[in-house]
């Protein structure tokens, strides 16, 4: 599969089908520098999808990253 900027375009609005999410999600596990290349914060702060978190869901993610940072100071 080649990789098009339609096709990362497609990905990044999630319209791309399911091989071509998986085939992405792979390539961009192993290549993150190319997917940085394609997030803006502010394009991301923008998106009208994009949902303030509930203060239940930020709490539960605040205590599994402490958790984390607390495993790997071990």
């Amino acid at each position: 599969m080649n990789i098009t900027e339609d096709l990362i375009n497609r990905y990044l609005q999630f319209k791309c089908s399911e091989e071509e999410r998986l085939f992405l999600n792979k390539y961009f596990e192993a290549h993150p520098q190319e997917l940085e290349k394609y997030l803006d914060e502010s394009a991301f702060l923008n998106n009208p999808d994009t949902k303030p978190l509930d203060s239940d869901t930020t709490e539960k993610m605040l205590r599994a990253i402490e958790r984390k940072i607390n495993r790997d100071k071990d």
